[in-house]
């Protein structure tokens, strides 16, 4: 995982983006400054396996990336979407000794109520659900991405752009 190069088994995961990612500005509720964010349908050999929302945050001495990462029955027929759950995880720094690094953290803000999200999980609740494991599957196959490494050099050449105005 996470970049490895190593041989596809048939079991293996087979992951594409259904359509192209989704990318905008948005103002954060607790800073106020303004951001990227981008959404992304992920498929699993062609069925509909998540729903990523990325949103890139520069900051002076270094950047975050958070990626809610939702699992669950997607379809016009879930209208309730019971049993659809989100997660959290940063991709950022930790500390001196670590760097940046990717970690399943607590989401600032819970998910809307009825929303497809469905249930917004802690960061305890998400190291004991079922997902899990492709959770962590999904991330690495975003971070290797070409979008993903579109994204984050837009977001970081806007946030470049607004440093270098003040």
């Amino acid at each position: 995982m996470f970049g490895l190069n190593r041989k596809k088994h048939a079991h293996e995961p087979c992951y594409t983006y259904d359509e192209g990612w989704t990318i905008e500005a948005f103002t954060c509720s607790d800073c106020g400054q303004s951001h990227l964010s981008a959404v992304c349908f992920v498929l699993e050999h062609g069925a509909a396996k998540a729903i990523a929302r990325l949103g890139h945050y520069g900051h002076q001495l270094y950047d975050e990336v958070y990626f809610e990462i939702s699992f669950g029955d997607f379809s016009e027929d879930n209208t309730a979407w019971t049993g659809n759950v989100t997660f959290m995880v940063r991709l950022g720094y930790i500390d001196e000794k670590v760097g940046e690094a990717f970690s399943l953290c607590d989401p600032p803000h819970p998910a809307e109520p009825d929303s497809i999200f469905g249930t917004t999980l802690t960061r305890e609740q998400g190291l004991q659900d079922n997902h899990i494991d492709d959770l962590w599957r999904i991330v690495d196959f975003i971070v290797l991405s070409p979008e993903y490494h579109g994204f984050v050099e837009q977001a970081t050449d806007r946030q470049s752009a607004h440093d270098n105005k003040d």
